[in-house]
């Protein structure tokens, strides 16, 4: 499946967590592609761990879960312009029970030219095909057949403000592509970041772009930037790992996914 933000391709939020709490949450449940919309709404402000990987980066996205337990959720930029997550079902839950670690999705974001790309959203399921009939229904209505955003800045996104007051924050139906592609377009072709007031919260942002300029310098030394190995023995993918997990409050969340977990 693919979309066409007309904004640079680095201004994609997938890295960020906190994100997830506000644009993509679910006042109904029903609604929820993802069950961790139950999470994202009780704890709206995770913690972000963060680990430089050799293709990238690993970012942890903690959140309060009860009195005894935390929900990690594990993101990764993978260099230079690729994520990967745990995201809705890769099964249709009214036919089989959905299992978390049976895949994960990606967004590729690939440069058209400076404010224009194409956002290319992937769905892997290790142990059976994808279920087709499931992803075409999942994502319908959402492009003319050229693969052109119906809901643009121009119609104000077909933005429903009756909706935002009882069933999504965002106003904008079930579509995770088009709330994404609101806060990235309204940011306008290129954002200005000069203006920016950067935080804690924003600390994932801040290491994706520290990757791309030490990728930026190394390319211009001769050097291999992160994500490429010109050794055949090395693997920097080796250690890709995208899951979530409920875990005891307290544990040290980084490479809780060699030892297994709580829940998943």
């Amino acid at each position: 499946m693919k979309r066409f933000p007309r904004c640079n391709y680095l201004q994609a939020n997938d890295i960020d967590p906190s994100h997830l709490s506000f644009l993509h949450r679910f006042f109904e449940q029903g609604l929820a592609r993802s069950e961790s919309n139950q999470y994202t709404s009780k704890d709206p402000a995770p913690e972000a761990v963060l680990e430089e990987t050799p293709f990238g980066m690993r970012a942890y996205a903690t959140r309060r879960f009860g009195e005894d337990e935390q929900y990690v959720r594990i993101t990764n930029f993978i260099m230079p312009n690729l994520q990967s997550y745990v995201g809705a079902p890769l099964v249709n839950p009214a036919s089989e029970q959905p299992d978390p670690d049976q895949g994960y999705w990606l967004h590729w974001h690939v440069p058209v030219d400076d404010m224009h790309h194409w956002k290319y959203v992937i769905a892997y399921r290790a142990d059976a095909p994808i279920e087709r009939a499931h992803f075409v229904r999942m994502f319908a209505g959402e492009v003319t057949p050229d693969y052109l955003p119906i809901r643009t800045l121009e119609n104000h996104f077909l933005q429903d403000r009756a909706e935002m007051q009882t069933r999504t924050y965002a106003g904008l139906g079930q579509s995770f592509q088009d709330q994404d592609r609101l806060a990235t377009e309204s940011q306008g072709p290129i954002y200005d970041r000069t203006r920016e007031h950067l935080g804690v919260s924003d600390r994932p942002i801040i290491e994706q772009r520290k990757l791309m300029f030490q990728a930026i310098e190394a390319v211009a030394e001769g050097r291999s930037p992160a994500g490429i190995s010109r050794d055949p023995q090395v693997n920097p993918f080796a250690e890709l790992v995208t899951r979530s997990a409920r875990l005891p409050r307290g544990t040290d969340v980084r490479g809780f996914w060699r030892e297994g977990a709580l829940s998943s």
